[in-house]
């Protein structure tokens, strides 16, 4: 039967609370015995258990990245408010502008309008007379009439006179009805703008809305991970104080038993649904204990080839080629998971001079038929391997525990120390069923599946310890 952590982790608790029995018993000698028997256990759970800190410290460490991210969204879009408030503030100013020179130039018009049916009516009334004037002319003409005569040149001078102010009012009226439509298309457009800068807003406070209910998840997962890196802090401080203990057991039998009392304080720990609750640092141990467990078990996050028998048709230059041209390559493959996982490592079938393997984030990558150029990404795990490295479907661990998160785009890089001559190759499988990439001459390339498959490559990780579905 399999001896995991979580066998040895209740072996530990069980043998702590029996060898407390045995002392209170006056049975030293057995309860020092029992003790002793209990070191193996304990050196292997106190490794472990550093590990499981190290894991769930990456996670808080997810978890602030996350919450400062969603911090800077939210400045951000603030930002972008008050930036639309004062451009609807200008644009509801200059609305209101053309709203008052069209109320001027129907005012305007109404006035000249007024004008003109004063002057029209005043031209009336000298013609009227006018033709009084001419009439008594050809009546009396005979009868010396200079005064009449100068009467009708005067109120011929005046029409002319009333006619000129007309026109220049009717122009007045003409040019502003000019202005009219132009005053009534800026007001449209202005409305317009404003329509569009009312519904950009609309969608800024919508998204600030989301991303601060989205803030208050992340706070409470960031708690919950905080806690857990608490709680497993003291489980690791718990077996290096036991194990420092149980090394000298015989000189203060009683320190042991202290420290063992301490399995019932009071921390921090996950029920089985991921939420946080009081509990026991017994509860702990054990909890930890079999996610040590679960971290021996691999689990592949992406395959673009299966483990079954290889088919290699040809190899990707690292570097750069003997002949020469396609300088300083390097080959990258992108993959999404589906689940949040800590990455452990990689198989890759490759070989070189000191290859460096690495993890990447970057922009996502668009599905195409055609090779589509993608920003240089950014490397957050490098692993190296020094020397010469003989080809094998090589099995690499990857240092730390990065958290992988669904969502995210990441790449796989395979690189050398030294580009500037031939340094390596990653061989391609023609069972592989994703796109491949490769910085071809200082530019991010990725080509779409072809008949020769593509770099062969696997990714394994381990699952999470605290509750990082609210992350994703």
């Amino acid at each position: 039967m399999t001896d995991t952590y979580a066998k040895r982790a209740q072996r530990v608790v069980d043998g702590l609370a029996q060898a407390t029995l045995l002392s209170n018993a006056n049975k030293d000698d057995q309860a020092l015995a029992l003790l002793a028997g209990l070191k193996p256990d304990v050196a292997s759970l106190r490794e472990a258990a550093k590990g499981m800190h190290e894991v769930v410290k990456s996670e808080e460490d997810l978890a602030q990245r996350k919450l400062h991210a969603v911090l800077e969204a939210i400045a951000s879009t603030v930002d972008a408010e008050n930036k639309t408030r004062e451009q609807i503030n200008k644009t509801e100013a200059t609305k209101q502008g053309d709203i008052a020179k069209l109320n001027q130039a129907m005012h305007d018009l109404q006035g000249y309008q007024i004008e003109m049916i004063g002057l029209m009516k005043r031209i009336h009334d000298l013609e009227d007379e006018l033709h009084d004037n001419q009439d008594k002319m050809s009546k009396w003409f005979w009868v010396p009439g200079y005064n009449v005569y100068l009467a009708v040149k005067n109120i011929q001078d005046l029409i002319n006179g009333t006619q000129g102010q007309l026109n220049g009012v009717r122009q007045n009226f003409e040019d502003v009805q000019k202005k009219m439509p132009g005053l009534q298309n800026d007001m449209q457009k202005l409305a317009q703008e404003l329509n569009s800068l009312q519904g950009q807003l609309n969608n800024l406070l919508g998204t600030e809305s989301a991303l601060k209910q989205h803030e208050a998840l992340l706070d409470q997962a960031q708690k919950t991970q905080a806690a857990i890196v608490a709680t497993s802090a003291k489980v690791a401080s718990f077996y290096d104080e036991l194990g420092v203990a149980l090394d000298d057991t015989k000189k203060d039998l009683e320190s042991t038993f202290q420290i063992a009392a301490r399995l019932a304080s009071p921390v921090e720990v996950l029920d089985a649904s991921g939420n946080l609750r009081q509990g026991s640092l017994q509860l702990a141990v054990i909890y930890l204990a079999q996610h040590a467990d679960a971290a021996t078990q691999r689990i592949y996050v992406f395959e673009n080839v299966d483990d079954g028998s290889p088919q290699w048709v040809s190899d990707l230059i690292i570097g750069t080629e003997p002949a020469g041209g396609y300088d300083h390559a390097i080959q990258v493959i992108p993959f999404k998971v589906t689940a949040p996982y800590h990455l452990r490592g990689v198989i890759i079938p490759m070989k070189g001079q000191d290859m460096i393997v690495q993890l990447a984030t970057g922009a996502d990558v668009p599905s195409s038929s055609q090779p589509v150029h993608i920003p240089e990404p950014k490397v957050v795990v490098s692993k190296t391997l020094s020397g010469n490295t003989a080809f094998a479907a090589h099995d690499i661990p990857i240092p730390g525990a990065y958290v992988l998160v669904p969502g995210e785009q990441y790449f796989i890089i395979l690189t050398s120390a030294d580009l500037g001559r031939f340094a390596g190759t990653w061989t391609n499988d023609a069972r592989a069923k994703l796109p491949r990439g490769q910085r071809f001459r200082g530019e991010w390339i990725v080509w779409p599946r072809d008949e020769r498959g593509g770099p062969s490559l696997r990714v394994y990780g381990m699952a999470t310890v605290g509750n990082l579905q609210q992350l994703t």
